[in-house]
């Protein structure tokens, strides 16, 4: 199987393969193992194996989705990476306390990314988690708006719970 780990046409095999197992953290180790190139392909691989995986738990496994993080935080507007953190995020909750914190990073670029991640992960977790942020502002910024607008809309419509997210918004901006 270690062959086939270079092997990108694989990929989706494997992935589906570590979802499908009973204990896939095998499976991942070997991935993680791997010496990897500078693209990261053996870490999205494992990655987008925990993503399938979804309730695999562990050292490995926090470490991996960390990894994943530090490298999109590297390049966040590099589809390919963003994928994967995506893919991590609608599986499991690891990811989006993370990206929550990247709202606030200084480079603009990485704000409107993670804004775009969560958006693309759209689970209900993501609009409760940026309500629940320490930092109150954070929801009136336009790019973070428009994600808890949308899944606001998203969640309301499916007969969830409706959360309120515009009251506070809408009376600051008729303050201003």
């Amino acid at each position: 199987m270690r062959q086939r780990l270079w092997e990108y046409d694989w990929h989706e095999t494997l992935t589906l393969m570590a979802g499908l197992m009973k204990q896939p953290i095998g499976l991942i180790e070997v991935i993680a193992a791997e010496k990897d190139d500078i693209f990261g392909t053996q870490l999205l691989l494992a990655g987008r194996c925990v993503a399938e995986c979804g309730e695999v738990e562990g050292e490995l496994v926090d470490g991996i989705v960390d990894w994943v993080y530090q490298f999109w935080l590297a390049a966040p507007w590099l589809e390919f990476i963003q994928n994967v953190v995506v893919a991590i995020g609608q599986s499991t909750d690891k990811v989006i306390d993370a990206l929550i914190a990247a709202l606030n990073d200084e480079a603009r670029y990485v704000r409107e990314s993670a804004a775009e991640a969560l958006g693309k992960i759209g689970s209900s977790t993501c609009l409760e988690k940026l309500l629940q942020s320490a930092d109150r502002n954070l929801i009136c910024r336009s790019d973070v708006f428009l994600v808890a607008r949308s899944l606001a809309i998203r969640f309301s419509k499916a007969g969830l719970p409706f959360i309120p997210v515009y009251l506070e918004v809408v009376g600051r901006k008729d303050e201003g």
